[in-house]
């Protein structure tokens, strides 16, 4: 709602004389309604130092009841303090003979009807003249309420002027306007693009993103919810860049809220390019992971799409456009054999903001764009809007709706189509100076991963050699879910960022895919192993492998940590324990970063099973037997047993005190980027006995242990976040995690049996 109050004066004047006009269009029941671009006639060209009289389009409609004129301003206040005065010329239908000319004058005053005086000042009666203010919209309409005059004449000129406050012209009358319609290239071109819209790995953070309570720009509810909402309301297209990532798609799925996506989609409300996540160098193997994954839930592969292409890209034209950031925003462009569309100026820098959209809607710079971009009447030039979801209101419950109200209220924005964006115009060749790829990534940095001792070893690998290391493991891989798993980990700690402490966050955990990397090796050759003498994260220090050929473990010696388990039974393999860096990384609070601490350097991090609370990462030695490895901490405090027999796996604690410990477990990991996995989560939570375990069978030995899922707050999802609802503490756990935390004496054991 706008929120300037100034009394409202208008005075309207309309003259009759003779000419031909507009053809009668169908009944029209309110003064609001389906107005089109064939009822524009003028686009005025002054820009006036007061929104509020800055006149922008004149339309005509009538039909055989009403004749009705809309006058579009730039920015009108809630109580608008100025008059209108129309000169209009009419004549008698072609079939009408006896009708004499006439000219009227309409007066409105704010609290009163209009009154009717002809051109001797006499009152008129029977004409039925209203005024309707549109001031949220900006726009004010003009009628003539009166079957006998609407059926039988026609509207075939006319001019306005604009009045201030106190009776003075605001500006010149226009021109005299003829009743033609407006050539179609007096439309402004608006490209409405997002990104930024559901990271969801969590819970907690997936109704943030979706319906969350004061986290918009004015402290209102905001999210992809309201943006949807609005696009559904109104039919605006729009794109959403990064919609179709694994992790956004599977937190969509747990929403329950694909088959509202699909179904938008499929009217083309929503342009869903395919989607490239993680290193540039890797976008192959990233949208050949998307696409598969949107399969899943019917998503087609798209034309378009939003990756950090290159000319050193594979298979680029397998799309007809991708999304690039561009010397300029209001223009495409082809390159090789595809056309480009501009991004956001805001894509690049962040910290710079358009202010298209406020409390009360679009801006006034906004529609001072849009007015331009109309007035030019060049298909070439567009303007885009929008940029990311989460930090701007265009997902805010209120202004967004506005917003869209007031793009779908003006038929002379344009909002382009998939259709468009594949037909229309571009520039010259776009041909690549400053960036690499089309997203300008930021470069990487020679960064190396922080030991939990605080140092970094001479041996271990930087951040590029590192990624390079662990792609050519990843490509000798068998193709499979799990190997799948293991790129979606490994895409998702290579996330290009400018951020050079997120980068170092990143390096910290990268390392972990190589534990991930063994397992997979492991499935394709089961067979026993003991050893310590591996550097499977290539930080420059051992770890160990201790596997059957049932079951497969890593450790890391820092903290006695089990890493990876995988499980081998006869429906295939699982992976059961992970740590919570596999999923996510960076969700806490950046300044609670420890940098430093290797391993610890995220809160939020449950680096593997059996990390305990207290000390978690000091060191140990380890002594290797046959199915059997033993941790000795340093200083003698603690031994942790981890024996393996067939499916089994055995966890004894020896310690001087009371020890607290967590085991991460994974809930069908293999499933989550399918529709599969919410259906048997779905029987999970009603309680449906199903003939498969989600988790394995436990067996505790004088100890307890507490169990947080993340699926504990699954009822409430389907609900808007409330802050002063006491969420259970799974709720902020990663997807698709399950934490046991164990409570034991001085000694006590943990044992797992696997499925078979």
């Amino acid at each position: 709602m706008k929120l300037k109050t100034v009394f409202l004066s208008a005075v309207v004047f309309l003259l009759l004389s003779s000419c031909f006009g507009i053809f009668p269009s169908s009944s029209f029941s309110s003064p609001f309604d389906e107005w089109m671009f064939a009822d524009l006639i003028y686009f005025d060209r002054l820009n006036l130092a007061d929104p509020a009289q800055d006149l922008v389009a004149i339309y005509a409609r009538h039909s055989n009841e009403k004749i009705q004129f809309r006058l579009d301003f730039l920015d009108l206040p809630q109580q608008p303090n100025i008059s209108i005065e129309l000169n209009v010329g009419f004549r008698p239908r072609s079939k009408i003979k006896d009708l004499k000319l006439a000219k009227f004058h309409i007066w409105a005053t704010n609290g009163h009807e209009p009154s009717i005086e002809d051109q001797n000042q006499q009152p008129v009666h029977g004409l039925n003249p209203k005024i309707y203010w549109k001031t949220e919209l900006d726009y004010v309409v003009i009628e003539i309420n009166n079957p006998s005059f609407a059926s039988t004449h026609q509207v075939e000129n006319l001019s306005a002027t604009i009045l201030d406050g106190e009776g003075q012209p605001a500006a010149p009358p226009t021109p005299q306007i003829p009743i033609a319609a407006l050539s179609s290239s007096y439309k402004a071109p608006l490209l409405l693009v997002f990104y930024d819209l559901m990271p969801g790995f969590t819970p907690a953070q997936t109704l943030r993103r979706w319906d969350g309570a004061h986290t918009g720009p004015f402290g209102q509810r905001h999210g992809l919810r309201y943006l949807l909402q609005a696009v559904e309301e109104t039919g605006t297209p729009v794109v959403l860049l990064d919609l179709k990532k694994p992790n956004s798609l599977a937190a969509l799925n747990y929403l329950g809220q694909i088959e509202k996506i699909r179904q938008l989609a499929e009217k083309g409300l929503l342009i869903l390019p395919d989607v490239g996540i993680g290193d540039p160098e890797f976008v192959g193997q990233s949208l050949r992971l998307s696409r598969a994954v949107s399969r899943n839930f019917a998503f087609p592969d798209h034309p378009l799409v939003f990756a950090s292409l290159s000319s050193k890209s594979y298979n680029i034209n397998r799309y007809k456009a991708a999304f690039a950031v561009l010397p300029y925003s209001d223009s495409l462009y082809t390159w090789q054999s595809i056309r480009l569309i501009p991004l956001p100026q805001t894509f690049q820098s962040p910290q710079k903001n358009n202010m298209e959209i406020d409390q009360a809607g679009l801006t006034i710079a906004a529609k001072q764009q849009l007015v331009k971009a109309a007035q030019a009447g060049n298909a070439q030039t567009l303007v885009t809007f929008g940029g990311s979801l989460s930090q701007s209101a265009w997902g805010d419950a209120q202004s967004s709706q506005l917003a869209f109200e007031y793009i779908q209220s003006h038929p002379w924005i344009h909002v382009l189509t998939q259709q468009d964006l594949l037909t229309l115009p571009t520039r010259q060749g776009y041909i690549f100076q400053d960036c690499e790829n089309l997203l300008c990534t930021p470069h990487d940095l020679p960064l190396k991963p922080y030991s939990a001792a605080g140092f970094i070893k001479s041996s271990a690998l930087a951040y590029p050699e590192l990624k390079n290391a662990l792609r050519q493991e990843l490509e000798s891989l068998t193709e499979g879910k799990m190997t799948d798993q293991a790129w979606q980990m490994f895409l998702n700690l290579t996330k290009p960022t400018a951020d050079e402490r997120l980068q170092q966050l990143q390096v910290n955990y990268l390392g972990n895919v190589g534990h991930l990397i063994a397992g997979i090796k492991w499935l394709q050759n089961p067979a026993t192993l003991h050893t310590c003498a591996v550097d499977l994260d290539w930080d420059g220090e051992m770890e160990c492998m201790l596997a059957s050929k049932q079951l497969f473990t890593t450790y890391e010696p820092d903290g006695a940590r089990l890493l990876i388990l995988i499980a081998r039974n006869t429906q295939g393999a699982q992976q059961w324990i992970g740590p919570a860096s596999q999923f996510s990384v960076g969700l806490s609070d950046s300044v609670d970063w420890k940098l430093e601490s290797g391993p610890a350097s995220d809160p939020n991090e449950i680096p593997g099973a059996f990390s305990d609370l207290e000390n978690t990462h000091q060191p140990f030695f380890a002594e290797i037997k046959e199915n059997q490895i033993i941790f000795n901490a340093a200083n003698g405090s603690l031994q942790k047993t981890f024996s393996i027999v067939s499916n089994n796996l055995l966890v004894e604690y020896r310690s001087e005190q009371a020890r607290t410990t967590r085991i991460p477990l994974l809930i069908l990991p293999e499933q989550r980027d399918t529709p599969k996995w919410k259906e048997r989560l779905d029987r999970l939570v009603s309680g449906e006995n199903i003939d498969d375990s989600l988790l394995p069978s436990i067996q505790l030995v004088a100890a307890s242990n507490r169990q947080d899922s993340f699926h504990d707050s699954y009822k409430w999802m389907s609900q808007p976040e409330n802050p002063s609802f006491g969420y259970p503490l799974g709720h902020y756990l990663p997807f698709p995690v399950t934490l046991l935390t164990i409570q034991g004496p001085k000694s006590f054991s943990v044992k797992f049996t696997f499925p078979p």
